[in-house]
């Protein structure tokens, strides 16, 4: 996802479950990504219903390239994940 994205297509919530369709398809995750939290949360928090809606496996990561940055907003992703009660990979 680009930083400072904020346009997101009025489909969206189809087109993250034709997604997630693909992926649970296919065997694959989606990630639930706490740098993403921080660049655009209403598309993370858009992702998870769609999840599950399919029941398409989902992963928790924080994007980090440093140390300080592991696990970041890793706490708003586990929530999520209860929320909706989506299956961890």
């Amino acid at each position: 996802m680009s930083k400072g994205t904020s346009w997101i297509p009025e489909e969206i919530s189809e087109m993250l479950t034709d997604l997630s369709l693909v992926a649970k398809k296919n065997g694959k995750a989606l990630e639930l990504n706490g740098n993403d939290i921080d660049y655009n949360p209403r598309l993370v928090r858009l992702l998870a219903p769609a999840c599950s809606k399919t029941r398409c496996l989902v992963s928790l990561g924080s994007d980090a390239h440093y140390p300080k940055d592991v696990f970041r907003n890793v706490d708003i992703a586990i929530r999520l994940a209860d929320e909706f009660k989506l299956e961890l990979a």
